[in-house]
């Protein structure tokens, strides 16, 4: 049966007898305001069904047997797709950074909303899984240490969780400004571990950091600037969008029109946070975002950190077909309109919806 919402639920007893024996009876009202009564000795069995999945769920309205995608509690990108085949085999995924790593063969014994997971050479030692089941295609496992939500595949993903703040150290939450668009800005810089650390600094359309910035190391050139190969006029969820490729799911660069909503729809002042200097961003909800003068790489050299902020969009600039658009800010201005050279190496800041 598909899992009802409870408002609350009392035990009384019946005018009525049966085989001399008192009768009770639960009442459970639903969301919808209707009810249903269930007899005594299906009251635990019915009401922990209905309220944690049960300890046996109707194999019609719910199977293990079928592609899962995992998300860690409180994010939505993928953690690993689980498959669990009819025979009690299966296989465990990895998906990080945009990319599937490491494959676990397994074997699997699911009962009484236990999931046991014997990994191939690790029999001995096996992965217990209390489950809870909420729908028919979506359930959530803890073995006391991790909590994922398990999506069934060609199911709607689970909808991502939205903060006002960077409320801890999970990396990269979705901040709600309250911008008109609804584009939510992540908490952190591509490759960085807190709001405050600066993360990865990269060329316009390239997917890892080097030592030399310069056109002679461009991917995206023959080596000079005259030989810049044309990316497109907006490289946002792309293959050469570093957020997307790297972290997957909605994330992606922000645009040049994303950037200019954020200067002008929040308020922003220079300040520091955990000793570091940046600008402080707050939206029209409250939320607000920290950006690091992280500075920008030009050549072997890293020039205004701590100083100046250098922020790439995902859009190309409209007259100079070997530029593209970033925010920079110091700590007297921001402006969102100035270009940079693609072989420069600003930082970024993902956004999603």
């Amino acid at each position: 049966m598909k899992k009802i919402s409870l408002l609350f639920f009392m035990l009384w007893i019946s005018a009525s007898f049966c085989q001399g024996q008192k009768k009770y009876e639960m009442v459970v009202e639903k969301v919808d305001g209707t009810q249903i009564v269930v007899d005594t000795e299906d009251i635990s069995c019915t009401f922990f069904r209905e309220k944690t999945g049960g300890e046996n769920p109707n194999p019609e309205d719910f199977s293990i047997i079928g592609v899962w995608y995992a998300y860690e509690a409180g994010r939505h990108e993928i953690d690993a797709i689980w498959v669990f085949n009819d025979d009690h085999t299966g296989s465990i995924e990895d998906f990080s950074e945009g990319n599937f790593g490491h494959v676990d063969k397994m074997t699997y014994s699911f009962s009484n909303n236990t999931l046991v997971i014997y990994l191939e050479g690790e029999e001995d030692d096996p992965l217990v899984f209390t489950i809870t089941i909420v729908s028919p295609t979506e359930f959530t496992g803890t073995d006391g240490y991790d909590n994922l939500t398990f999506i069934k595949q060609n199911s709607d993903p689970p909808t991502p969780q939205t903060y006002l703040a960077c409320p801890d150290s999970n990396h990269p939450h979705m901040i709600d400004l309250g911008l008109p668009s609804g584009t939510k800005w992540s908490c952190c810089n591509m490759g960085a571990d807190a709001p405050e650390e600066y993360g990865g600094h990269y060329a316009w359309g390239e997917l890892a950091q080097k030592d030399v910035y310069d056109w002679t190391t461009y991917i995206h050139c023959d080596g000079s600037e005259d030989t810049c190969h044309n990316l497109g006029s907006d490289i946002a969820g792309t293959q050469y969008d570093v957020a997307t490729v790297k972290w997957g799911g909605t994330w992606q660069m922000p645009t040049l029109d994303q950037n200019k909503e954020l200067v002008e729809n929040c308020t922003s002042e220079y300040t520091t946070l955990n000793g570091v200097d940046g600008r402080k961003f707050v939206g029209p909800s409250g939320g607000s975002i920290f950006l690091p003068a992280a500075g920008v790489r030009s050549g072997a050299n890293l020039s205004g950190e701590g100083d100046k902020g250098y922020y790439w969009s995902s859009t190309q600039h409209q007259t100079n077909s070997v530029c593209a658009y970033l925010l920079d800010f110091s700590s007297s201005s921001v402006n969102w309109s100035n270009s940079g050279r693609f072989c420069g190496g600003p930082t970024v800041r993902p956004v999603s919806k």
